[in-house]
C-alpha cells in the first residue's frame, strides 16, 4: 500500500479466531496507509457494544468506524469519503 492510500474493511469483526495477532495485523496495516475506514453492518443495532474480542483488537487502528447495511448507508459512505476525512477521523471513539 501507498502510505496516501485510504483503505475500507468490510467486516462485522465476529471472526471465531480472533487471535492475538489481529491487534498486530491492524496496527501494521494502520501505519500503511492514511486511513483505514472500518464499515460493520452490526452498526445498525441500537444497542451494538465492541464487546467481541475481534472488535476490541481492531477499533484502535481504525479513524472511522461507520455502518454499511443498506443503501443509505453507502450513499452516506460516498458522501463521507468525498470529504476531506481530517477532522471526522476517530469517530469511533464512542465505542472505546
Amino acid at each position: 500500500l501507498a502510505q496516501n492510500a485510504s483503505v475500507l474493511l468490510v467486516s462485522d469483526g465476529l471472526d471465531r479466531e480472533a487471535g492475538e495477532g489481529l491487534g498486530g495485523e491492524m496496527e501494521r496495516l494502520a501505519k500503511s496507509s492514511r486511513y483505514v475506514v472500518w464499515l460493520n453492518p452490526l452498526l445498525r443495532y441500537e444497542k451494538f457494544e465492541a464487546r467481541p474480542a475481534g472488535v476490541r483488537a481492531m477499533l484502535p487502528h481504525v479513524d472511522l468506524f461507520l455502518p454499511v447495511h443498506n443503501l443509505k448507508s453507502l450513499v452516506d459512505l460516498a458522501r463521507t469519503l468525498s470529504n476531506p476525512l481530517g477532522n471526522r477521523a476517530m469517530e469511533h471513539r464512542q465505542w472505546k
